[in-house]
């Protein structure tokens, strides 16, 4: 019996010692953590694309999370004791190599142009401007920025070889597998720069959306629309972007509509692709995420965040044909896909268009947009294309139009009333009697300059305090579909602008809403119409920039 139990305790204490070496094999390691807070774990095409912060927020570029990352991240917990996972966080390339620390550091610029281009980013950024161009001259570059309500030229001039550099190193960090030919002189070449994370874009700048072309000159120039980092808690904020309530509530009846087309027209620049995020956004928000978006993007603006969105960009596409080729594939792939809802960012051709509205008879919701100067011109616009307005007259497949434009709002605190002659001038053109209307002051004040530094901001900026949105819409009735169907444009005009009790849509037109805004006071004369006021034409020095 002795025997038996000393035999027992060696076999336990075995077994003790066995259970606790395995135990000590599987103790799991502290990971390390990185001065910023992110965990310096995995492999480097892991880390271009996931970074773990250390209070279990995890990082993901929804595009290039797949299989081989999920793997990764599995043998990472059972080698390191990650953080428990808490939030799910979308992100960007270029966003996840700046947490990572694995952007293009300042030593890897290789060129003072390329330099000097970054500056002019960040400067950009800062200053709140919507575009930049670099316009090669024969002897020198000009750089140009938007911001205001104008265009303006920024510092000093650039030397031309600045200038190429500058340029080549902009095409040289494009995006990954947009299948670019290598940068060609005097050619037309779309690209953008940012989502790879080839360079470390400035604070606050997400992306860029670059035309490289000839100009007449003989030489080449650079337009750059810049795409910025969302402002944290603006997600699904539509009503921050200054739209008129009737438009609101056209978009609120969208939300809660289970099929339809969606379009919105308007100029580069105005607005759409913001507007169109914060829709989904607020979409998603208001179904609890109950809901499956699917994007398809020519290049992917803004991240939506949420675990039921998928954002889909164009890859692997050169120029001309072969990119429009691809972007119909990345269409197809989402209409595929069977989402309930879906965005596309541009309707290009009649097949796309096609595409669309064929998955929107099938019971589903798409949002678009098209450049158009008009919301009565859109569904006309299509019909250019080569649609037929019998498909576009169908009822239930398309819902709502919209035509947008951003307005500079002046100053509340430095903005002055119109003299008397101004304001009669205005009171002619805005057809508004009783008019309020005020004036820019373009020195500014404490309150719209601050944080302005530098001639080029402070010009831009004085006087004004932000850029809102405003907007026309036509929901669609069957009388303004025959009109369509008849491709009587004049015809469908008529009935959306004439008084609901009149039996018409009781439209109102940006250009209405326009001359609400200067006759309130809350937008400048000169700004909106372009116009000299009579108090300018007396005094050259205050004209509009």
């Amino acid at each position: 019996m002795a025997g038996s139990r000393d035999a027992r305790t060696v076999i336990q204490g075995g077994l003790a010692a066995r259970a606790a070496e395995m135990l000590g094999r599987r103790r799991k390691r502290p990971p390390p953590v990185g001065r910023n807070g992110m965990l310096t774990v995995g492999s480097e095409a892991f880390r271009r694309v996931c970074a773990i912060n250390e209070d279990g927020t995890y990082y993901f570029v929804p595009d290039r999370n797949d299989d081989a990352v999920a793997a990764e991240l599995q043998e990472l917990g059972e080698i390191w004791d990650l953080p428990h996972r808490h939030r799910r966080v979308s992100a960007t390339l270029s966003s996840i190599a700046a947490a990572n620390g694995t952007g293009v550091a300042d030593a890897e610029i290789p060129t003072a142009g390329a330099r000097r281009m970054l500056d002019a980013l960040g400067e950009a950024t800062r200053l709140r401007a919507s575009d930049l161009k670099l316009v090669i001259r024969a002897n020198h570059a000009v750089l140009r920025m938007r911001l205001g309500a104008n265009e303006y030229t920024h510092g000093p001039h650039w030397q031309v070889r600045e200038a190429e550099d500058a340029i080549a190193w902009l095409y040289d960090g494009r995006d990954y597998g947009d299948g670019a030919p290598a940068q060609q002189a005097g050619q037309h070449q779309q690209f953008s720069v940012g989502q790879e994370g080839r360079i470390a874009l400035p604070e606050g700048l997400d992306a860029l959306r670059c035309e490289k072309a000839p100009h007449g000159d003989g030489q080449d120039f650079i337009a750059a629309r810049l795409i910025r980092t969302p402002e944290a808690d603006t997600a699904g904020r539509i009503e921050d972007l200054g739209l008129d309530d009737d438009v609101l509530e056209a978009l609120a009846r969208e939300r809660s509509s289970e099929s339809g087309l969606v379009i919105i027209g308007g100029s580069t620049g105005d607005g759409k692709s913001t507007t169109l995020v914060r829709q989904l956004e607020r979409l998603y928000q208001e179904r609890d995420g109950e809901v499956s978006i699917m994007t398809a993007e020519d290049p992917i603006e803004y991240r939506i965040q949420g675990d039921g969105i998928v954002q889909m960009p164009v890859e692997g596409a050169a120029e001309g044909d072969a990119r429009g080729a691809a972007y119909t594939r990345v269409l197809r792939t989402l209409l595929r896909s069977n989402p309930d809802v879906g965005m596309v960012s541009e309707i290009r051709t009649v097949d796309d268009c096609r595409e669309v509205m064929q998955f929107v008879i099938s019971g589903h919701k798409i949002f678009t947009t098209i450049h158009s100067f008009s919301a009565n011109a859109v569904l006309f616009r299509l019909v250019s294309l080569g649609v037929d307005p019998r498909e576009l007259a169908e009822p239930g497949v398309i819902n709502l139009v919209m035509r947008q434009k951003l307005v500079p709002i002046l100053c509340p605190t430095c903005a002055r009333p119109a003299g008397e002659a101004d304001r009669r001038a205005i009171e002619d053109w805005a057809r508004v009697p009783d008019t309020r209307p005020k004036v820019r002051n373009r020195h500014g004040c404490p309150e719209c300059l601050a944080g302005q530094d530098g001639l080029t901001a402070r010009k831009a900026w004085a006087g004004l305090s932000r850029k809102r949105a405003t907007a026309e819409f036509i929901a669609l009735d069957d009388t303004y579909r025959r009109f369509v169907e008849d491709r009587d444009a004049h015809g469908a005009l008529g009935h959306w602008l004439k008084p609901k009790a009149e039996g018409g849509l009781g439209g109102v037109t940006v250009q209405t809403r326009l001359q609400r805004l200067v006759a309130e006071g809350l937008a400048d004369f000169e700004d909106v119409t372009r116009q000299r006021l009579p108090s300018s034409l007396r005094e050259p020095g205050a004209a509009a920039a």
